[in-house]
């Protein structure tokens, strides 16, 4: 029937198809000698059939490629954490051609600790906080411009300690400054709720000698709502 004919100009037309392919005209009958024997699909175990697809098909390999490229990008992020150290060496002759010459080398060792780099691996933000008091007398009620010099200049002090601690530092993260007219410890502690690290100094300059932190510091570990860290002065 029609489906017979269709099959007949569809080998007429493969045909056609093949002598263009090998140079021949395409009006060149082809005659075919040998036919393909029939051979029913051999039905594969489960287990085997399993196994090939594990191996052949393409969604398959393309989801086991993506979950490889997240765990090596899992592990990269991790491992951006851990301290990296580099070496690097060179070795050369300093003079003259035919002449007086003489080896030179130089060695060089890196030590990078990224300790500045964990807010952005958290993607929090760095906040450097200025708390000031100011020194008033009894019924002497000062000026507005003597609050907003004293501002001014504690803007001033902040500035210069945060270039302080970040200098030498590479890609140092962007620090939020802030100023507040109260107590350093009120200041702090306030500033610890929704913190993720609260980091203060143990300089001692509460006139206790005879504690082993500062006056500030101890009340920010004994009243902070986060983890607090006291960094000790070197001096």
């Amino acid at each position: 029937g029609e489906f017979y004919i269709q099959k007949i100009r569809g080998v007429a037309k493969d045909k056609i198809a093949l002598n263009r392919l090998i140079g021949l005209p395409a009006d060149q009958e082809l005659t075919l000698t040998d036919t393909v024997p029939y051979a029913d699909l051999a039905e594969l175990p489960l287990d085997q059939a399993k196994a090939l697809a594990y191996r052949r098909r393409k969604d398959l390999l393309a989801l086991e490629a993506e979950l490889e490229v997240a765990g090596r990008a899992r592990k990269a992020a991790r491992y951006e954490r851990m301290p990296s150290l580099a070496f690097n060496g060179y070795y050369g002759v300093l003079g003259e051609t035919h002449g007086l010459y003489h080896g030179v080398f130089t060695a060089q060792g890196v030590l990078k600790i990224p300790i500045f780099e964990e807010a952005r691996f958290r993607g929090a933000v760095v906040q450097a906080i200025y708390a000031f008091v100011s020194p008033t007398l009894v019924g002497v009620i000062p000026p507005q411009e003597y609050f907003e010099d004293l501002e001014t200049q504690a803007r001033k002090d902040l500035d210069e300690a945060v270039a302080k601690a970040t200098a030498g530092v590479e890609e140092a993260p962007s620090i939020v400054r802030t100023v507040v007219a109260e107590s350093a410890g009120a200041a702090l502690v306030g500033a610890s709720e929704g913190a993720a690290l609260l980091v203060v100094g143990s300089r001692g300059l509460g006139g206790f000698r005879e504690l082993m932190l500062g006056s500030v510091s101890a009340q920010c570990v004994r009243h902070a709502t986060c983890p607090v860290l006291v960094v000790r002065s070197t001096a």
